[in-house]
């Protein structure tokens, strides 16, 4: 029986991989998407001094998702340990945030 745990245990993580690289590309999409929405924005405001995006924008840019804006001081440490499963099935994320040379300001931006 040994023998079959190893396979299935390889299987599983293999899977994971494949799971986590899905992911990494689709994160890196996003962020593609959004250095474009940026730098749109930025190109905009070359032509027109007042172009801004609304707190609604960006809302609605992210729709369902949880926002967190962090301002923090150059060098923060920013970690996001293995989310663990809570009761309800769903997983529980934590972020931590260290900081050695200034506060870190935190504001959960999609709160109704």
């Amino acid at each position: 029986g040994h023998m079959k745990e190893v396979i299935d245990r390889l299987r599983y993580l293999k899977a994971e991989i494949e799971d986590l690289e899905l992911k990494e590309r689709e994160l890196d999409q996003q962020k593609l998407w959004l250095q474009q929405s940026i730098k749109n924005v930025m190109d905009d405001s070359i032509n027109n001094r007042f172009s801004y995006v609304t707190h609604e924008d960006i809302c609605n840019c992210f729709n369902g998702d949880t926002l967190l804006a962090i301002q923090a001081p150059s060098g923060t440490q920013l970690e996001v340990p293995i989310p663990e499963m809570g009761q309800n099935g769903q997983k529980k994320y934590q972020i931590n945030l260290k900081s050695h040379s200034g506060p870190i300001h935190v504001l959960l931006i999609n709160k109704e």
